[in-house]
């Protein structure tokens, strides 16, 4: 039912399946290829029929939009440059540091890295502060990177279910989209909330520090407070992403 929320919701639930199945259910998979197996642990079983079931039941009101898609004279185009182009794990990173702003702020996203303006001029503040994110992310990614020994996509099941999802959505999901030429768009991820902010929670963490981890939280509290407060005193974002504000719109309307 997922993907009736959003087109992305099949891709996750596609690539829960296969890293489920590659996790739980055959030796020679993935699985094994990234992760050691005793020969005496037993796989935790994983419930089919009820999936199978449940999502039968939950893709009923899916049908009509289906016969609507195949009955449709257009086609899907493949964009090459989403299957070369790494956009869905970039998307996963910067949603997750809070410093996607082009996609609010379009044509004005340098605008925005001059706030916050104070007498109407501005401090740059904006600025060092996504500086400041994207330095933490790499220095924490460096260490992280430095520190694996095995790589492996597929989480094992004493890892626990969350990373389970979490590896699923980062590497799986990512992947498919990739695969499928579909130019992963922010609000694509918007299916796999809060996953992206667990995963850099755990890699602040992990590989980082207690310190880190609250500067981050901090700089990025200030991110969102500068974006609001930019949005009510000018009314929106004219040429972004929402354009004008309801207020703004309706303070034009009483003007005429």
């Amino acid at each position: 039912m997922t993907g009736q929320i959003h087109m992305s919701g099949f891709f996750l639930q596609a690539a829960l399946v296969l890293f489920t199945l590659a996790s739980t259910s055959f030796p020679s998979s993935m699985a094994s290829a990234f992760r050691r197996k005793d020969a005496n642990e037993s796989a935790p079983h994983t419930r089919w029929s009820a999936w199978a079931i449940g999502s039968a039941v939950g893709a009923i009101p899916l049908w009509p939009w289906a016969l609507d898609i195949l009955r449709a004279d257009t086609r899907f185009a493949r964009d090459w440059i989403a299957t070369l182009v790494p956009r869905a794990p970039y998307t996963w990173l910067v949603d997750s540091l809070g410093i996607d702003t082009p996609y609010v702020y379009r044509p004005e996203s340098l605008w925005f890295l001059a706030e916050p303006r104070i007498g109407g001029v501005p401090t740059y503040g904006m600025a060092v502060a996504h500086a400041a994110l994207i330095g933490i992310a790499l220095y924490c990614l460096v260490r992280w990177v430095a520190s694996i020994r095995r790589p492996r996509l597929v989480s094992s099941r004493d890892d626990g279910n969350l990373w389970l999802w979490i590896h699923a959505a980062a590497f799986g999901m990512t992947a498919l989209l990739m695969l499928a030429g579909v130019r992963a768009r922010t609000h694509y991820l918007v299916i796999a909330y809060p996953l992206p902010f667990v995963w850099l929670a755990w890699l602040l963490l992990t590989h980082g520090s207690t310190r880190l981890y609250r500067t981050t939280v901090a700089l990025q509290l200030a991110n969102t407070i500068t974006l609001m407060l930019q949005v009510h005193r000018d009314g929106g974002v004219a040429n972004g992403a929402y354009g004008p504000s309801y207020r703004a719109q309706s303070a034009a309307v009483t003007l005429r």
